[in-house]
């Protein structure tokens, strides 16, 4: 049996055993209701690399490789709703203030859930002071990585302009459309590189991150095609009716929830397995 394989039946036990269903369908919640607060943040550092409409056009694209043009749609709807709520300094104010709580609100949640299932404690905060530092350190986090998104975005934008402007064939438009897959791809791996190394309260280096950021990213892409070619072959007919795109949003969204915490326990996986491999046989690690 192939370390590969112990690896990923190690980390299935583990999901299962630290009730990583239910860490998915909750995290599931809380990204359906931060989706569009980081989207608005994303967007404004989109925009700073092109024009608002180009900008909130190649985010929802972007979107749409993920959760089907259907889905996207319907993000967009919510995007223009919350653009064009309230005016006047004081709505401005409170709408800023929702969108960077709603933004880190999940990433807060997350970190929690990955400590759940890495199965270590939060350091405790002394004394009040020290619980607003906390607090503070965990939304910055939170905010950095969502500018993170929004930054990546803008590179794979600015590549996205280049290569249109240097398409002279069908062959070219091919390989521009396979590199753009790929930026698409490196891009969601470098996320959850960056969540599983900084957000667990655990001691996990860069390269056991980037191999379940990676693992996490495929899977995601895997899914985001099935549910592409659902939503192309069977939308149509389906039960929902006009709220179709809203339901496969919502399935997309707990599929991705599943598959991160399944990364998630990967990684965990790797790092309890290099922190004890002197110790013990590979076997008896993973076994843990």
């Amino acid at each position: 049996m192939t370390a590969a394989w112990i690896l990923l039946k190690a980390a299935a036990r583990l999901f299962r055993k630290r009730g990583g269903r239910l860490l998915s369908g909750a995290i599931a919640f809380y990204a359906l209701l931060s989706i569009v607060p980081m989207l608005v943040i994303v967007l404004h550092v989109v925009a700073g690399f092109s024009q608002g409409d180009a900008a909130r056009a190649f985010v929802l694209h972007e979107l749409g490789r993920w959760v089907g043009p259907a889905g996207a749609t319907t993000v967009g709807e919510l995007l223009d709703r919350t653009r064009h709520e309230g005016s006047g300094t004081v709505a401005s104010v409170l709408s800023s203030l929702f969108v960077f709580y709603g933004s880190t609100r999940l990433w807060s949640q997350m970190q929690r859930a990955l400590d759940i299932l890495w199965g270590v404690e939060k350091p405790e905060s002394s004394g009040w002071k020290g619980s607003v530092v906390s607090q503070l350190r965990k939304r910055g986090l939170a905010f950095l990585l969502v500018v993170f998104t929004g930054l990546a975005l803008s590179a794979l934008l600015v590549g996205h302009t280049l290569l249109a402007r240097l398409r002279v064939d069908d062959v070219a438009e091919g390989a521009s459309r396979v590199l753009e897959g790929f930026g698409s791809l490196a891009v969601t791996a470098g996320l959850f590189t960056l969540i599983f190394r900084f957000l667990p309260h655990a001691e996990v280096t860069l390269k056991e991150a980037f191999r379940g950021g990676l693992v996490t990213a495929i899977l995601l892409t895997l899914g985001s095609l099935l549910v592409s070619a659902y939503v192309a072959h069977k939308a149509a007919s389906s039960a929902y009716g006009a709220a179709t795109s809203l339901v496969m949003l919502l399935l997309y969204v707990h599929y991705s929830a599943h598959v991160f915490f399944f990364g998630a326990a990967l990684t965990c996986v790797q790092q309890k397995a290099s922190s004890t491999l002197e110790d013990a046989p590979d076997r008896a690690i993973l076994d843990r």
